[in-house]
């Protein structure tokens, strides 16, 4: 009696369980159509760098706007950086926080490599300074503390960013930070990479000038920098000239005073005195976060609340309407987008002969 009733119960799922199958089989088969440079619509240019552009695209099949970053094949192969842009991928791939832009899409073309990301209405933190000239304590205390806790989830899964600065810092439109641009980042990096030279002149640490190798103790550093930059509205050993500039990193004291007398706290100079410490041994946060996280300056900050992103913003972007982007520079937004319409060589799949096997990735099929 008990196998006859067990085969009736087979008897009856199994046009059930056929049925789900289908419908899962239909799902697969709908997320394995490429993602192409056609699969978008190009609204604005929103931003350049040394490798290519940025632009505001509009998925066609959804109406979702996403950051476009277009990186010109012609200029890392010329650079020998493909192995960067690669790692970048890479690595955008594999975090997971809320304070990270995320890669949706990573896609190429004959003359292009293509990576889709989250798209932040409020521009950049550098755009955002420049337009204020300086900000706050208060205010770049809300902002430096999501720092911390960006460095804190890539230093936790042993990846160095090596590139911290106000214009790779984004503005949600919630009026959080993301941080973007993965370009120099590297997980579990080697004695070769830790003795290279990488990122912003202004943001370089000592260790970094002299060779002498580095490690996670580099983004502290540039932390030290970008709160300064904050409420000074320049880094703290600003000079156009790059051998005094590095002179004065490896030498010289901070000094705490601009052409406007700004009044800054005694908590606000130790713990920037303590982030731009030369000895990177000696330097707040290289012993642990919470050396960071329980300084003074941040006394009372709610760190469960700001990851929870509970906090009310000081600013929350103004847009007229989704598409917007008057938070971004001018420079870039009045530049016509057409010019990337003309790039009609797509390529549905990785050619196993090209330098960038396996580039392709879908985001979607990652969560299956």
């Amino acid at each position: 009696m008990d196998i006859s009733q067990s085969s009736l119960n087979n008897l009856e799922v199994t046009p059930v369980a056929s049925e789900q199958l289908t419908k899962k089989q239909k799902r697969m088969a709908k997320q394995r159509v490429p993602v192409t440079l056609q699969s978008f619509e190009l609204l604005n240019v929103i931003g350049e760098g040394k490798f290519g552009t940025v632009l505001l695209v509009k998925k066609k099949d959804s109406g979702k706007l996403f950051a476009m970053k277009i990186i010109k094949k012609s200029i890392i192969r010329k650079r020998q950086f493909a192995h960067r842009i690669i790692q970048e991928k890479d690595i955008l791939a594999f975090c997971n926080n809320n304070f990270m832009t995320k890669l949706h899409y990573s896609f190429q073309n004959q003359n292009n490599l293509f990576l889709i990301l989250d798209y932040c209405s409020g521009g950049d933190l550098f755009n955002y300074i420049s337009k204020k000239n300086t900000i706050s304590e208060k205010d770049a205390k809300f902002y430096a503390a999501q720092i911390v806790l960006m460095l804190e989830y890539l230093h936790s899964q042993n990846i160095v960013y090596r590139d911290l600065k106000p214009e790779n810092i984004l503005i949600e439109k919630n009026g959080y930070l993301k941080l973007g641009d993965f370009g120099y980042a590297r997980q579990n990096m080697d004695s070769i990479e830790a003795k290279s030279v990488c990122g912003t002149p202004h943001y370089f640490p000592p260790e970094m000038i002299t060779r002498e190798g580095h490690g996670k103790p580099v983004d502290w550093w540039a932390l030290g920098c970008v709160i300064y930059e904050m409420v000074f509205g320049a880094t703290p050993f600003d000079d156009s000239n790059q051998k005094i500039l590095f002179d004065r990193i490896k030498n010289s004291p901070v000094i705490f005073e601009n052409d406007k007398n700004k009044k800054v706290s005694n908590n606000f100079k130790d713990i920037v005195n303590k982030l731009l410490k030369k000895n990177q041994n000696e330097r707040l946060g290289t012993a642990s976060i919470e050396e960071i996280k329980s300084h003074p300056w941040f006394d009372k900050m709610d760190w469960t609340a700001l990851s929870n992103q509970t906090i009310a913003a000081p600013f929350i972007p103004a847009v007229k309407k989704v598409s917007d982007v008057s938070n971004f520079d001018i420079t870039f937004t009045n530049k016509d987008v057409s010019d990337y319409n003309n790039d009609s060589t797509d390529c549905s799949s990785d050619d196993d002969s090209d330098e960038y096997q396996n580039f392709y990735y879908d985001c979607s099929q990652k969560q299956l």
